[in-house]
């Protein structure tokens, strides 16, 4: 016979067995519940929805099942003997709280710090008469020289501080020096111009900070302005790292999340850091967002635009609600679970739900902690729970308000944090004046026998606590 439909035939046979046995429960149940209980109708083993009001035999020849009227009371409620449930092969699991931590793996790029980066523009128009280091990639130090430039503004500005120096008036030299260095020509070119008496036809600038160039974009002879960036200077100390995220992950990551990277480039390495900085947009045409993070990089080790595999672990601390994701049953418009309500009771009930790793999924509402699911055999218990359970959890009802009141009295005495008052009388409570002891914790207010004050107090768990002291109108202190 084909092994195709060997298979087919046992796995028939197998749900067969497990519906059988769980109506075959419910009838017992029910019989020995209540004697002469008719059954409402009969359905196929392996479709539920086929129903007739007599015994007979299902399309595929199967004896029909009795189905009867629940007697529990509560809708949807299954009851199976010990031994169907081992049958059945029904586990379960508890549903509990802990840190729903998941571990992401992705890509990132190393990137220029563009915090530590600087734009050579020119602050005039001018022809580069020379350019000190002719293509990218080159380090430079700060205060070595970058170009020289000829410019008639530059020009100018000079020979309008040497007319403020012969003029000999500090307003004018003042305001010629800073014009001067307003247009970055430095304090020691200026001295020099001030001590020959004599403008110079090229000025010498120079580098802001140490780096390396990662532009150039200019060559000698060029006419450049203001508009034009000459070079940038990358500071290598530290590096940006780029990671790619995809929507569904973004929902893990936050600020402060460790990462730890490695690259091929460095195979015996990682690097490890915290998430600074989440860009507050998606790359339209990748669907991405972008995690950011600093790196230091004294050797000069990692190098702008490598490519590095990342792992982000989520510093999730907050414990929240989680079963299996097993346990869940997915459908269209809802998502449930199977109760296991008491032993060998079982209910189908709706649940929200919420984040999700490779494990457990969190639970919103629908089950508290401590609360029992199925995890194995749910489908079977689920198509005969849910065809008459109305899939409500229970109302959570709202805690009773602690009984408070605010009265006046005159305090009789004080002993630790135990003190008696004179109290006047409490119209809402309808109780007379009256002399309480009242439990005192926490208060800085100086109080002294035979002060009067104006108070609140609640009763917790039989005993009157003082929970304010709004004013103490005999003493020495006062709101």
């Amino acid at each position: 016979m084909n092994k195709t439909l060997i298979l087919t035939i046992g796995i028939l046979l197998g749900a067969s067995t497990a519906y059988f046995f769980l109506h075959q429960q419910n009838t017992v149940t029910a019989a020995n519940t209540t004697q002469e209980r008719k059954p409402l109708y009969w359905v196929a083993p392996m479709d539920p929805n086929y129903r007739r009001n007599e015994p007979g035999l299902s399309p595929m020849g199967m004896a029909l099942v009795p189905v009867y009227e629940d007697v529990g009371g509560e809708p949807g409620v299954i009851r199976i003997a010990p031994n169907v449930i081992q049958n059945l092969g029904i586990k379960t699991s508890e549903v509990f709280k802990q840190p729903l931590l998941q571990n992401i793996r992705t890509v990132g790029k190393i990137q220029y710090n563009q915090s530590l980066m600087s734009h050579v523009h020119p602050r005039v128009s001018g022809w580069i008469k020379k350019l000190y280091h002719k293509s990218p990639g080159i380090e430079v130090k700060k205060g070595e020289p970058l170009f020289t430039l000829y410019s008639l503004e530059l020009i100018n500005a000079q020979e309008e501080y040497l007319l403020a120096l012969a003029s000999n008036r500090s307003q004018l030299i003042n305001a010629a020096k800073n014009k001067l260095l307003a247009l970055e020509i430095d304090l020691n070119t200026i001295q020099r111009i001030a001590s020959n008496k004599k403008s110079e036809q090229h000025i010498t600038f120079y580098a802001p900070q140490n780096g390396i160039i990662s532009h150039l974009n200019t060559n000698e002879g060029e006419f450049v302005s203001p508009q034009n960036e000459i070079m940038s200077l990358a500071n290598l100390s530290s590096v940006w790292l780029e990671i790619e995220l995809t929507e569904q992950q973004m929902a893990w990551i936050v600020i402060g999340d460790n990462v730890e990277m490695t690259t091929s480039a460095l195979p015996r390495m990682s690097f490890f850091g915290e998430v600074d900085y989440i860009y507050p947009y998606v790359n339209a045409k990748s669907n991405t967002a972008i995690a950011r993070l600093t790196l230091a990089n004294t050797n000069h080790q990692l190098k702008p635009n490598m490519i590095a595999d990342i792992q982000v672990i989520p510093n999730q601390l907050n414990s929240v609600l989680v079963v299996p994701k097993s346990a869940v049953i997915r459908l269209g418009d809802s998502n449930r679970v199977v109760w296991a309500m008491n032993p060998g009771e079982y209910k189908s009930v709706n649940v929200e739900l919420g984040q999700a790793n490779e494990q457990y999924i969190e639970i919103i509402s629908g089950l508290k902690a401590g609360d029992q699911i199925v995890t194995s055999a749910q489908f079977l218990l689920d198509s005969e729970s849910s065809r008459t359970s109305d899939l409500s959890r229970y109302e959570v009802k709202p805690e009773a308000p602690t009984p408070s009141a605010r009265t006046l009295g005159v305090i009789k005495a004080i002993e630790g944090d135990v003190i008696t008052i004179h109290r006047e009388a409490i119209d809402k409570w309808k109780r007379p004046a009256a002399i309480v002891e009242f439990k005192l914790d926490n208060f800085s207010k100086r109080m002294n026998i035979g002060d009067k004050i104006d108070f609140t107090f609640e009763i917790q768990a039989g005993e009157f606590v003082i929970t304010a002291i709004h004013q103490v109108l005999n003493g020495a202190h006062h709101d």
